[in-house]
């Protein structure tokens, strides 16, 4: 009953059904079926493979967009930032995910550095500051040990013989120019040497132990430097300051050292009397004034001579051409058919030559 054709055999089955015509049932067998198969399995295969590339490059696109291009850029900027000690730089903030939390957190970290960097910077820049101003006190405190040095081995010979380190301090102390009064931290006096004694008029037995508003007067309206000197440990001066002594005014530069050691904080005051030095300089500024003067003066006596130099050469030629003593002017005269004796009497009369004089 098959019906064999080149590539398929067919059959047809009659399907009897009770009741209704019968129905068939077609079988075909197909060689054509394995190449057909084989051909759908192929394109399906190839679309899969192309949709399966088309996917990773559209995934890889997507992964390197979203993380591998923000790390590196973070990657970049982190060695940017190490390259070149540059905190200020900042991250762009990029998608709301990890990556963006990454760098929201990276800015973060930066911005604490940079302000750590800032904070470093202005405490170097104030250590370097106090170390300059160190230097500068270390300095005039090197040139005032020098001169102490020396003061202490001209009178080492002569001081032998003095049990005491306090007598022997007080000697020194007494014969600085300057007056040197110690205080401790609640003001009340400690030391003071003769200076002091002659500039206040309180003897060294009268001021020891009291407090300096009443040892030394004048001392009273600079108490809140001398506190501010004790609590921070700074140095303060006045540059001038007027006094009466002997019922003449007095110029004095008050300078306030603070004092440390196992003795316990304090301050020294310095009092240097200034009035010969401020002498000095307003007799050099009145110097140069009158320099000033000078030189104006004599600009002046210049600009007017310059105008007189001209007026008297002027002068001299008319005197020279009225004169009857040269030929040219008795020549020109005749050419003139005037008697240059005739002008000159006229000029007499007149008084002109007085005014030529004048």
């Amino acid at each position: 009953d098959w019906q064999v054709t080149e590539f398929r055999s067919n059959q047809v089955i009659t399907l009897p059904r009770p009741g209704t015509a019968p129905g068939h049932l077609l079988l075909v067998a197909s060689s054509e079926l394995p190449v057909a198969f084989y051909t759908g399995t192929l394109t399906a295969s190839l679309g899969i493979l192309i949709f399966s590339v088309l996917l990773w490059l559209i995934i890889a696109r997507q992964i390197k967009r979203l993380i591998t291009r923000p790390i590196h850029q973070l990657e970049e900027l982190s060695r940017q930032v190490t390259r070149e000690e540059n905190y200020a730089l900042r991250a762009s903030r990029g998608n709301h995910d990890e990556i963006g939390s990454l760098a929201e957190a990276f800015n973060t970290m930066l911005s604490r550095i940079e302000a750590r960097e800032q904070q470093l910077k202005r405490a170097r820049d104030d250590s370097q500051a106090a170390y300059d101003q160190a230097q500068g006190l270390a300095e005039e405190t090197r040139h005032t040990n020098r001169k102490l040095e020396l003061e202490v081995q001209v009178r080492s010979k002569i001081e032998k013989k003095l049990t005491g380190f306090q007598n022997y301090l007080n000697s020194i102390i007494d014969s600085m120019p300057s007056a040197l009064i110690a205080l401790d931290e609640q003001l009340y006096v400690t030391q003071w040497n003769q200076e002091a004694s002659a500039l206040s008029g309180t003897r060294l037995d009268e001021a020891l132990n009291q407090p300096i508003f009443l040892a030394f007067e004048p001392l009273k309206p600079f108490l809140p430097q001398l506190k501010q000197t004790v609590e921070q440990h700074t140095v303060a001066k006045i540059e001038r300051v007027t006094w009466l002594k002997d019922e003449e005014p007095r110029h004095y530069a008050l300078t306030f050292y603070p004092l440390m050691g196992g003795a316990g904080r304090g301050v020294v005051i310095r009092i240097d009397d200034i009035t010969q030095r401020l002498s000095l300089e307003e007799m050099m500024v009145q110097s140069e004034k009158m320099l000033s003067v000078g030189g104006l003066a004599a600009g002046m006596a210049h600009e007017i001579n310059n105008p007189l130099g001209a007026i008297l050469h002027n002068v001299q030629n008319i005197r020279r051409r009225l004169s009857p003593d040269l030929p040219k002017n008795l020549e020109v005269a005749e050419q003139a058919a005037i008697e240059l004796a005739t002008v000159n009497q006229y000029l007499q009369i007149r008084e002109v030559p007085q005014l030529l004089d004048g």
